[in-house]
């Protein structure tokens, strides 16, 4: 009777082990390839994203605009809007033009498609900086959506700032 072990026999001291196969790293290599290419496609299952003004809690204070600045110093924005499980935040544009600032945070929305959306409430940091050049009376004009079906429907809020001269 010939006895077998399910092992094969240990190579010699000091002999250089032969890799006899590669078929776990190769599968896994191929794993990792496939879902990279294959997960920027899983999009179009859930519908398409859609840039939207962000919606702003006015009631919990989710913005803040400082009253006073000084000429050439940037001047902190502090803005936060809100959305459900379908947002994520998007970027937020400032123009300024003199004296005038126009603020507006972006969000994206999911919409379309077949995937269902987690109900919660989250909130996107929007914190941004305006430069005013010159000193005087300025005007920052907030942008935001006001909710309901339509979030580009724009609302404004506006808010002074005295600007000081440079020191």
């Amino acid at each position: 009777m010939i006895r077998q072990t399910p092992f094969p026999p240990a190579p010699p001291r000091g002999a250089r082990r032969k890799r006899i196969c590669n078929a776990p790293r190769l599968a896994l290599g191929l794993l990792v390839t496939s879902a990279a290419v294959a997960l920027p496609a899983c999009g179009d299952l859930f519908g398409s994203r859609e840039r939207v003004f962000g919606n702003i809690d006015f009631d919990h204070r989710d913005f803040h605009i400082p009253e006073t600045a000084t000429a050439g110093v940037p001047l902190r924005l502090v803005i936060w809007t809100m959305g459900g499980g379908c947002h994520e935040g998007g970027g937020t544009e400032v123009d300024v033009d003199g004296l005038s600032a126009v603020v507006t945070p972006y969000d994206y929305v999911r919409s379309g498609g077949g995937g269902d959306c987690p109900s919660l409430l989250a909130h996107f940091d929007h914190g941004t900086t305006v430069v005013f050049e010159e000193p005087g009376d300025a005007e920052i004009v907030l942008r935001y959506s006001t909710g309901g079906g339509s979030h580009n429907t724009s609302g404004r809020k506006a808010s002074s700032v005295k600007v000081s001269p440079a020191r």
